[in-house]
């Protein structure tokens, strides 16, 4: 991310450099670098203001003001230092997302609602510290890579639906 920004900078295309900035930003908070990314985000908050890029700079003064929330409460783990903190359904949805599967589908599978989905994601991404699918399909390929066996039995192919309990027979 960081040489798209600096190519798109030689290139005089301020608003893509500031953009990909965006994206390095990202990176250096999943990374666990969130000082890094803070300052990434002021460049590029400064540089959309310069622009008259409003959309822009209001998604760049979220992400600082997400980051500074996280920073109020201390560190999160990260794929680079420890496990993933979700619980077993965060991380069933967690490797959906990485299958690229939609909410919709995920719901289907999981025996869900959309919504119930879009609000454990919305956890997911706030433990992470991430904001996008990509990110978190990124996060379980690491964990995958990290540490093989402790996450073996939670494979998308293996689930099922909850069984019910067979009903007994009266009489």
């Amino acid at each position: 991310a960081r040489a798209a920004a600096r190519s798109a900078a030689a290139a005089g295309a301020r608003v893509e450099a500031a953009r990909d900035m965006l994206t390095e930003a990202a990176a250096l908070a999943l990374g666990g670098n969130r000082a890094g990314a803070a300052t990434v985000l002021r460049v590029a908050l400064d540089e959309f203001r310069d622009c008259g890029a409003v959309r822009y700079e209001r998604e760049a003064a979220r992400e600082l003001r997400r980051l500074a929330r996280l920073d109020a409460l201390g560190p999160v783990a990260t794929v680079a230092d420890q496990r993933l903190p979700l619980s077993d359904r965060e991380w069933q949805i967690a490797e959906l997302v990485a299958a690229g599967r939609t909410n919709r589908q995920i719901a289907a599978t999981l025996l869900l609602s959309a919504k119930t989905v879009e609000t454990h994601l919305t956890r997911i991404f706030g433990k992470l510290g991430i904001t996008s699918r990509a990110l978190l399909a990124r996060a379980v390929e690491r964990e995958r890579i990290r540490r093989p066996a402790t996450r073996a039995a939670s494979r998308p192919d293996a689930w099922s639906a909850p069984r019910t309990p067979a009903r007994r027979r009266a009489g």
